[in-house]
């Protein structure tokens, strides 16, 4: 669902609406951009800045590129050091969905023009909504992309209990495997519904521990609904870059059960993230703890 892409300075320094082609990129949209080479954006910059003086085409190629921030991730790669950065791109052996080029000199199979930058082209679809298997490892595969590459990653399930007993959607092993996967130390918060249960605190000290990755942090909170406000139901993964929400919720289910994951345009990620993160959140919370990670190898 979140697949990365390069795209050549030549595109935007050409480009008559770099915003146009910026704006295609980013977690909503299915598409991340990778810093290839990792200083690509201040050199793009300082070249068009050589080029373009103060003309209004070098201040939109300055906007397009504060605007492409949040969807550019870094990317190992090897030295660019051919004549042309296409050149380089096609050389490296990147796990990338596609190039975007002003064109297609060598006939490259991952690259295309920007010219076809639309959805009748295969490397440039992307689906923005799937049925994922309610399984531990689909589900981390899912968010996968979301999750290696965030700084801060939040869950959202209302209904999540610790002990496994009483753990009946098994969130616990979803849960497990994402943190075992993408070990974000001390970055990881978890939003539930406060309820009544006197043991729910000790249950998650007694029993997430095991689960997590050795000296990990994880940071739970517990909201109340406010009379009137809104309702605490859906589940989500979010990350400082974007978020994905979950339709049956972000927990196992039986052989052959999928659930539907979409993800979040960026203005409904911002509405989310702030309703959780942000200074003025939409619930009230009760309750915070943090559980440290003992996972044995």
């Amino acid at each position: 669902m979140i697949d990365t892409y390069a795209l050549d300075p030549e595109v935007l320094l050409s480009a008559d609406n770099p915003i146009g082609i910026t704006d295609q990129f980013g977690v909503g949209r299915g598409r991340m951009l990778a810093k290839l080479p990792k200083d690509w954006q201040h050199k793009l910059l300082y070249q068009a800045k050589e080029q373009m003086g103060g003309t209004l085409a070098y201040k939109r190629l300055s906007k397009a590129l504060e605007r492409i921030r949040k969807a550019s991730i870094s990317y190992d790669h090897k030295p660019f050091e051919s004549d042309t950065w296409l050149e380089d791109a096609e050389r490296n052996d990147w796990d990338l969905r596609c190039i975007v080029a002003t064109s297609n000199p060598r006939e490259h199979p991952k690259v295309i023009a920007h010219s076809d930058m639309h959805a009748d082209t295969d490397l440039w679809h992307v689906m923005t909504s799937n049925a994922v298997p309610r399984t531990a490892e689909a589900l981390s595969r899912a968010v996968a992309p979301l999750v290696r590459t965030a700084k801060q990653l939040v869950l959202v399930d209302p209904h999540f209990d610790a002990d496994p007993d009483r753990d009946k959607t098994r969130f616990s092993s979803v849960l497990g495997k994402i943190l075992q996967d993408f070990n974000l130390k001390d970055r990881t918060t978890l939003h539930v519904r406060y309820n009544d249960s006197i043991n729910y605190k000790d249950d998650c000290m007694k029993y997430l521990p095991r689960i997590l990755p050795p000296d990990m942090v994880l940071s739970i909170k517990r909201w109340k609904e406010r009379p009137g406000g809104e309702k605490l139901h859906a589940r989500y993964v979010m990350s400082q870059l974007g978020g994905m929400a979950f339709e049956v919720g972000l927990d196992e289910g039986y052989d052959g059960q999928t659930t539907d994951v979409h993800l979040l345009d960026d203005k409904l990620y911002r509405q989310r993230y702030e309703q959780y993160m942000g200074a003025n959140p939409a619930f009230d919370l009760v309750e915070e703890f943090e559980v440290i990670g003992v996972l044995s190898a």
